[in-house]
This record gives C-alpha cells, structure tokens and sequence, in this order.
C-alpha cells in the first residue's frame, strides 16, 4: 500500500505573501536556529520514542455510542489555572491538537500545533515517519525536550529566547525525558450541513473514540 504521510516540507515554514507573514516566520525560525545553537554547545542525551495507539476491531465495537451513554463512570478530577502555558505542566501529557496529517499543520500560522513544533523542535521528525491517522489513532511522543520560550498566539507569537528545561537529564527507564505529547485530530468540518450536524451521534462518537485513544497516553511500558 501506498505510504501516506503527506507533503511535509521545510519551506513550508514560509508563504506566498511574504509581506503578511515575514514576521511569523522570522519569529519561527528563531525557536529552529535556537535549537541547532544548542546542538552545537552540546549533544543531547537519551531517546524519543514515536508509538501508534489504535483501537482494535474488536474494541470498535464495544465502543458504541450506547456503551458511551450509559458508562457510569465518573471524569478524573481537574485543577483549572488561570495563568501559565501548557507547557508549566511539564509532566502532564499534553495533546498536540493537530493536522491528521502530523505536523502537516507547520505552515506560517502560528497556531497550537505549530508553536509546539518550533519550541520542541524534536517533533519535528515525526512528519517523515508517520502516516495519516485513520479515525482510531492517535500518535504518543515520548521524550521530547523544550528549547524555547515564547510569548503570544497566532498574530501575537515572538519568539521569547532560551528555554532551560527543567526536565533535561531527568530519565525514565527507557532512557527519554518524562514528557508525553499525544497528537490527536478532530474532525474538520468546513461545510455548513456538517457543522449543523456536529453534534449527531456519529461525529460525537467518532470523537470520543479519538480522545479516548489518545488520552491513553505511552503504552509502551
């Protein structure tokens, strides 16, 4: 079968009206330069590890919209802060809400996916070695490190300089930083008729299922 893992290409960092978005770029390829800076001062140690969760065919179907309705369990409990970034939880796993395409969001934007690319430039790799997620997968990076800081969303992103992770050199027993992101991608509704419709059974269930595999997290061990 085909390998699908679509059009990732570096440039892709740059747009056709370069007058509207110089300065995002610019702002980027500060995080990308930064990261190359500090493999130049020192090599960085242990390993990432790129895993596919997927449900199985089996698991498919007991993962039915009435199994959902009637679960009786109840939702772990959540801190909500009101200031700070995602990445201030630096052991919490963080979702990468991203393309189906992994990373196939790294264009001039800068949005979630994108930002979180250029500030842990180590995912980067993942837009050569996985394929399109299908519907029951989602993608567990394990072991990434952050290199830059930053300020702003999208129109508002700068770069804000270098990032001492507090988490560099902290291992787990296979050796990777204990720092998990999990891509997972919603549905993508451009249509009317579809968002109108966002809320039927068949898209709610296709994306409880999509949490549900991503929030599974490293299985690995």
């Amino acid at each position: 079968p085909e390998y699908d893992i679509g059009e990732h290409r570096f440039y892709s960092l740059m747009c056709d009206d370069m007058a509207y978005c110089q300065d995002k770029i610019n702002e980027k390829l500060f995080c990308i330069f930064n990261y190359f800076d500090e493999l130049l001062k020192a090599e960085p140690e242990g390993f990432i590890t790129i895993s596919r969760n997927s449900m199985s065919s089996e698991e498919r179907g007991l993962f039915t919209i009435e199994k959902w309705l009637s679960s009786t369990k109840k939702l772990t409990k959540i801190t909500s802060l009101p200031t700070g970034f995602i990445e201030d939880c630096h052991e919490a796993l963080k979702v990468d809400f991203a393309n189906k395409y992994v990373g196939g969001g790294i264009d001039s934007t800068c949005l979630q996916e994108q930002i979180l690319f250029v500030i842990y430039p180590e995912l980067f790799v993942t837009t050569l070695l996985c394929e399109k997620m299908d519907p029951y997968e989602s993608i567990v990076i394990t072991g990434v490190q952050q290199f830059s800081k930053y300020k702003g969303y999208s129109e508002d992103f700068t770069y804000a300089g270098k990032c001492v992770d507090p988490l560099a050199g902290k291992f787990d027993i296979l050796k990777r930083i204990p720092r998990q992101v999990v891509a997972i991608d919603a549905l993508w509704l451009p249509k009317i008729e579809d968002k109108v419709n966002q809320f039927g059974y068949e898209y709610v269930l296709r994306e409880l299922n999509k949490a549900y595999v991503g929030f599974l997290g490293d299985i690995i061990c």
